[in-house]
């Protein structure tokens, strides 16, 4: 057993101190080009599932668990790019629904044009967007005819699998699809997008988790030591 006295003295350390917050890095753009990158040399039904979902997820800043639920009933395509409706959210208290837009680019990494030609690969014209599949890439259904989503456990699975197929785990921590959500905050705040536009793209309602990502972000690009090892002499 634990010495009371001992316990006593380790919570207060805590209570003073605190644990640091555990959580996956944010994904930059540079590994997400290399990650769809690697999707798109494999050249079959699963990549241009996962390569479409990791583009839709990080240019949308969705939850997984509102990128699994997607259907094709909920997008609407605009000259500019599609806007994806969002029925149920976390922080939709009144369930009145939230659009995402999405914005069309001449890219090689353009969202749009990687859901574009998974919708026309998986034949989808109904029903969810971001389908489960069987060993032989097949769509899964339920005993009704239903064709099955992803399981939140299953785009885990892909963000971690591409990353690592790229070697792109770093210290034993490897990206997860919270990510990509992060990620697109963190770049676009490189970017030099305002705190109003990155927590519309996410729906953030609380500043600070925004604000948190931009300091992460910002450790790197306006890093007071960078500053001094630049200077000559």
């Amino acid at each position: 057993t634990t010495n009371p006295t001992v316990e006593k003295t380790l919570k207060g350390i805590f209570n003073t101190h605190g644990k640091p917050k555990a959580k996956a890095p944010a994904l930059p753009l540079a590994h997400l080009k290399i990650m769809t990158d690697y999707l798109k040399l494999q050249n079959n039904t699963k990549a241009f599932r996962d390569r479409a979902l990791l583009l839709t997820q990080f240019f949308g800043a969705f939850r997984v668990s509102e990128v699994i639920r997607i259907e094709y009933e909920h997008l609407s395509w605009l000259a500019e790019g599609v806007e994806i409706l969002i029925p149920k959210s976390k922080t939709d208290q009144t369930q009145q629904g939230q659009r995402v837009f999405i914005p069309h680019s001449d890219n090689l990494i353009c969202p749009v044009t990687a859901l574009k030609q998974w919708l026309s690969i998986g034949k989808i014209t109904q029903g969810y967007v971001f389908r489960s599949l069987t060993k032989n890439q097949q769509p899964k259904m339920d005993k009704q005819g239903n064709f099955l989503p992803l399981s939140r456990g299953q785009v885990h699975s892909v963000i971690k699998a591409t990353a690592k197929a790229c070697e792109l785990v770093f210290e034993s921590k490897s990206y997860s699809s919270h990510s990509l959500r992060s990620g697109l905050a963190t770049t676009a705040s490189r970017n030099n997008a305002s705190i109003k536009s990155i927590m519309r793209q996410g729906r953030w309602r609380n500043i600070s988790t925004v604000l948190g990502y931009i300091e992460d972000g910002q450790r790197i690009d306006d890093n007071a030591a960078q500053h001094i090892l630049e200077q000559k002499g």
